[in-house]
Order: C-alpha cells, then sequence, then structure tokens
C-alpha cells in the first residue's frame, strides 16, 4: 500500500494521479518491465549525503548517478552514496529502496537529474515493492520543489544499453536550425531548444545568432534512414546534440515549414 503520508500529501493538493500494481520487482528496470512502464518516466530514488547532510537524487530508471557530477553540480565538497542503516528509520512507513521521491515530506532535500524536467509524466515507487504512482511531472515539480542537477549517466551493460538508448530515443527532438549560413538539422536530448546548455552547445558550434523550430522525429527518421540510425547510435548520454545534416539545401527542402513548430529566436 502508498505511504498514507504521501497519499494524504497528494489528496490535500487535489493531485491526479494513477496507481499501479506489479509483481514483487527490486531494482529500477525489473519493476519497469514488470509495470510495462518506460525507464524514461520511471524515477528511481537514490540517498545520497552532500557534505554529510541527507538528500535525495532523482533519476531516470536506466541511469545511474554520477557522484562526481553531483558534487560539481552543488558545489559541495564531498558527495556519497548513504549507508542504509543511515536513513532507513526516517521512512518508518516504506519499504528500505522503495522511498517516494517526496524529500519534502521528511525535510529531506531533492536533485532532479536534468534529464527528467519538461517530461509529461513521472512514476515512483510509493512505499512498497509492488505498487507505483503515476502523476504529471509539473504536479512533483510544483509540490516538491527539487533543484535541477545534472548528475545521471546511463548504465553500462547490454540491457542497460537497450534500456539507456529506448530512454535516448523517447527524449530526443529534431530541429531545423536556421543561422547566418543556411539551415542545418539537429538532434538532441536536451528537453527544449530553449535549454541554456543547448544554447552554449550551439555557440560551442560558433551559432550565436539562431532560429529554432522543432521537427517530428519520426518525419526525419523517415527522410534520413540509416543516416539517423548511425547518428543517434552514436548518442551516450543526456545534453547531447548533434548535427544531422548540414547542407542548408537539403534541410531548406526536405521540410515544409507546415512540418515545423514554433520558432525560438535567440541572439547574443
Amino acid at each position: 500500500m502508498p505511504v498514507k503520508k504521501l497519499m494524504d500529501f497528494l489528496n490535500a493538493n487535489d493531485v491526479r494521479y494513477v496507481k499501479i500494481s506489479h509483481s514483487p520487482a527490486f531494482t529500477a528496470q525489473q519493476i519497469a518491465a514488470s509495470a510495462h512502464i518506460s525507464g524514461k518516466v520511471l524515477a528511481k530514488t537514490v540517498m545520497v549525503k552532500i557534505n554529510g547532510e541527507m538528500a535525495m537524487a532523482v533519476l531516470p530508471a536506466s541511469y545511474q548517478v554520477d557522484f562526481d557530477m553531483l558534487k560539481e553540480s552543488t558545489g559541495a565538497t564531498n558527495v556519497e552514496l548513504a549507508r542504509e542503516q543511515e536513513f532507513k528509520d526516517v521512512f518508518p512507513e516504506s519499504d528500505i529502496g522503495a522511498m517516494p521521491p517526496f524529500g519534502s515530506l521528511y525535510n529531506i532535500p531533492v536533485y532532479v537529474a536534468a534529464s527528467m524536467v519538461g517530461d509529461k509524466e513521472i512514476a515512483f515507487n510509493a512505499g512498497s515493492h509492488t505498487e507505483l504512482l503515476k502523476m504529471s511531472y509539473q504536479d512533483f515539480e510544483r509540490l516538491v520543489n527539487p533543484k535541477v542537477a545534472r548528475f545521471a549517466l546511463m548504465e553500462a551493460g547490454a540491457h542497460g544499453r537497450t534500456a539507456a538508448r529506448e530512454d535516448v530515443m523517447s527524449a530526443m527532438k529534431a530541429a531545423v536550425i536556421f543561422t547566418g549560413t543556411g539551415p542545418i538539422l539537429i538532434l538532441t536530448t536536451y528537453p527544449s531548444v530553449k535549454e541554456p546548455g543547448f544554447i552554449e552547445k550551439l555557440k560551442a558550434k560558433g551559432i550565436r545568432k539562431f532560429i529554432a523550430r522543432e521537427v517530428s522525429l519520426d518525419l526525419v527518421k523517415a527522410k534520413y534512414g540509416a543516416q539517423f540510425d548511425v547518428i543517434t547510435n552514436d548518442v551516450k548520454q543526456e545534453d547531447d546534440l548533434r548535427v544531422l545534416d548540414y547542407n542548408g539545401h537539403n534541410v531548406f527542402y526536405n521540410f515544409s515549414f507546415g512540418d515545423m513548430g514554433e520558432p525560438f529566436r535567440y541572439e547574443q
């Protein structure tokens, strides 16, 4: 049964959620498979200590915490994995390893992986190894007010790589970038072309003034076939950006203006 403290909190805030029951599962990947949901939607909660203080790191199921990245993102001098005996009494209603990512209920700060920001939904353990809750990410963000940080890396191993590629594809976006030398077509795992990190990546390529318009990933895949597969197979982690087509003539005539989303303009 989901944690009563959490359920009362969600109900008091008029949050819509869905309960998902599944067979007993203990790893994030097992849970995703048992509950038949994407590892990108399923979040796992990892208890860490940042400068000696307990904190929650929330990230996609098929990713792992990079402690060096978390240390850099938080500006901490020390970041380490918390031991079970250090936090098990903090969550008396929860099975060990099934704590919901609502640190705000326990006065514990929450850090969420940047790759999850902008997702439509989030699913998570709700106190047991047989039940999940799924709700809108927007509601989760509003209630928890997590700190966004970059610390999630894809897990290694054949199964991890397969699941990770599925997650990359679910997060992937395509956009036509109109530049001073003509349009280019890019693929990115940034959640938005408005993301500061995305803009910095373009600046690193010498693009400091542009108009970006997203296009359907399915349409891009249909038009570029094997070239699309080669590029996407090379995308290895979050916050990536790859140019699929530098040929402005091809890009311009491969997509009609009706294929493109609303323009985002940037000028330094």
